[in-house]
């Protein structure tokens, strides 16, 4: 689950030895929908849910929403729902769904052309790649039929 975990950004200095790490952020669904707004590509989620949003940003164009039940604090280590939106150079698409086939992945084709891809070395995280789109999405949960229900009903959605 490296993916999820608080991800490091590398500093902007070449002598810089320890690299930033991003802090994650309690936030408002006001705020996400604001933050999705300016981003300037989609950012997704699995909708309202009751308790705490962690949003957890990286320079590289990585973003992270964490999904935690009440009294559970901003920062803690255990591992929830999380669904991360990753801006990629190019259409990620036809490389995921060449990888795949490779790996011998579980692939669900969606109404509107996209994938879902579970991987079997990484069955908590399923990830959702659209024709042509220049990002894609990561559907993690600790239950691997959780993730894959998640990604594949629906539930997981841009922020509007």
């Amino acid at each position: 689950m490296a993916a999820l975990a608080l991800a490091a950004c590398g500093g902007s200095s070449k002598t810089t030895t320890t690299p930033n790490r991003a802090i994650p952020v309690a936030v408002t669904p006001a705020q996400l929908k604001s933050i999705a707004r300016s981003a300037g590509h989609p950012i997704y989620w699995a909708g309202p849910a009751r308790g705490t949003y962690e949003l957890t940003t990286i320079a590289d164009g990585r973003t992270y929403i964490r999904y935690l039940p009440p009294g559970i604090p901003v920062g803690d280590p255990s591992l929830r729902l999380t669904i991360g939106t990753y801006v990629r150079p190019s259409p990620p698409f036809e490389s995921v769904r060449s990888a795949a086939a490779k790996r011998h992945a579980v692939v669900k084709t969606m109404k509107d052309g996209s994938l879902a891809v579970q991987y079997p070395g990484r069955p908590s995280s399923v990830y959702l790649v659209f024709p042509g789109a220049l990002y894609e999405v990561e559907v993690y949960d600790p239950n691997p039929a959780t993730a894959l229900r998640l990604a594949t009903t629906g539930k997981v959605v841009p922020i509007h």
